[in-house]
């Protein structure tokens, strides 16, 4: 299988703060231990609209206080 799938992953750490990310992913692949792994996990059309939710969903996590160190 040549076909895959854009995600949008959010990954709360040991503090309880989040940080989200794209990947792309090939569709014969079980997700079974990324959806273990995530907080939350949702298959985008485009790797364009995975960057712009990721990128969304970290400014609110600024915003409100809750940003991963990595992206405070």
């Amino acid at each position: 299988m040549d076909k895959y799938t854009w995600y949008v992953f959010t990954i709360q750490d040991e503090e309880g703060k989040f940080y989200s990310f794209c990947e792309r992913i090939r569709n014969n692949v079980n997700l079974t231990e990324y959806a273990k792994q995530a907080h939350t996990m949702n298959a985008c059309d485009s790797k364009k609209e995975a960057e712009e939710i990721a990128a969304a969903w970290n400014e609110a996590y600024r915003k409100n206080g809750t940003a991963n160190k990595w992206i405070a």
